[in-house]
């Protein structure tokens, strides 16, 4: 009688119950990678990583400041060693979905040649012809996205 006792009690400490059960499961779930979806994968930009460009980069179209990023830089053709660039303090970038938004503006600009934005800066940087004030050709433009030139 005391065999089947003691049997009975090693067999019932053995025994797992469910929080047990669900505390191992988490346990191996987290030692063990999960893809997520790229849809559902975080996307670093310095706005905030909330997307707080106030709609300037698409976040109110749902496209967001990471979709705007996604898109290629527009090309512009070789910019001759003549060309003037015009530095423009730009406010108003708040990530690369801005800065990249800018890019594209300029590039529908009759008379730009080249455009360079860097974000950390705040500066825009616009090639033109050696005739042509970059910045009376490109505040407009910049202005008209949202953006102020300083």
């Amino acid at each position: 009688m005391r065999l089947l006792a003691c049997l009975l009690f090693v067999a019932a400490c053995q025994h797992t119950d469910a929080a047990e059960q669900s505390a191992a499961t988490v346990a191996k779930a987290a030692a063990s990678p999960v893809a997520i979806p790229a849809a559902l994968t975080p996307v670093e930009h310095s706005c905030g990583g909330g997307g707080s460009c106030g709609g300037k980069c698409g976040n109110d179209s749902g496209g967001g400041c990471a979709a705007a990023m996604g898109e290629p830089a527009p090309t512009f053709a070789a910019v001759p060693s003549d060309a003037r660039w015009t530095e423009l303090k730009v406010t108003g970038m708040h990530c690369g979905g801005c800065a990249r938004r800018i890019e594209r503006g300029l590039a529908k600009v009759d008379g730009v040649l080249g455009v360079k934005v860097d974000l950390a800066a705040a500066t825009v940087m616009v090639a033109t012809a050696k005739t042509v004030d970059g910045r009376s050709l490109a505040k407009p433009a910049i202005d008209g996205l949202g953006y102020q030139v300083q």
